[in-house]
């Protein structure tokens, strides 16, 4: 039995998969022996202080409790928003003697204090810009009236229609639909597929 472990994930946007966090932080454990006890995930808590998030903060608590020295975590965006909240999430962290590590940044692994620090800071300033570079674009939008957001994933309504005439679930019809290529998109360079919860709610809406 390798080393005990707990994962974290966090979404917060509503709609945001936190699927492919998970299957991350479990690929990356699995790669190293770990055992992952359990992926504790906050979805859109609504609490911008990491330290505030209700699962975040049971991670923490049943580490403690249960003797757990070391967190997976998918990216250091997970922790915060700013260099601020990212090095005071660590900071606590350390402070409960839990060892953090990223399946994204792998690279901090070893690291010594500076370098480590140096790494951090650099990423967090880059995510931080990036974020206030989104606000900004998202606001010209909205005052040129232009749509804000990628483009609705097609649901070819007839396909669906027709699966479920023949009695299949709603399930094996998503998984038909996927296999055939449809409900994907694009999204930071990479190819998605919309999730299964998010096909449920695009039905709902289309009434089927």
């Amino acid at each position: 039995m390798g080393e005990r472990v707990f994962g974290y994930a966090r979404v917060s946007v509503a709609g945001e998969d936190i699927t492919n966090q998970v299957k991350a932080i479990e690929d990356y454990c699995r790669a190293r022996g770990y055992d992952l006890l359990m992926v504790f995930k906050d979805v859109v808590t609504g609490v911008s202080n990491p330290l505030e998030r209700p699962e975040f903060r049971n991670m923490v608590r049943y580490a403690v409790e249960n003797g757990i020295r070391k967190i997976v975590v998918y990216d250091l965006s997970r922790l915060g928003r700013s260099v601020f909240e990212l090095f005071n999430t660590l900071r606590v962290l350390k402070e409960h003697g839990l060892l953090v590590e990223f399946v994204k940044h792998q690279e901090l692994a070893g690291m010594d204090e500076r370098s480590f620090t140096v790494f951090v800071t650099a990423i967090g300033l880059a995510a931080q810009l990036e974020r206030e570079f989104m606000h900004q674009r998202l606001e010209q939008a909205r005052l040129a009236g232009k749509r804000i957001g990628r483009r609705p994933v097609e649901i070819p309504v007839e396909l669906v229609e027709r699966y479920l005439s023949k009695g299949l679930s709603k399930k094996d019809v998503y998984r038909l639909l996927v296999a055939q290529g449809h409900l994907r998109y694009r999204e930071k360079g990479e190819e998605r597929v919309l999730s299964y919860t998010r096909f449920l709610k695009r039905l709902k809406v289309l009434g089927l």
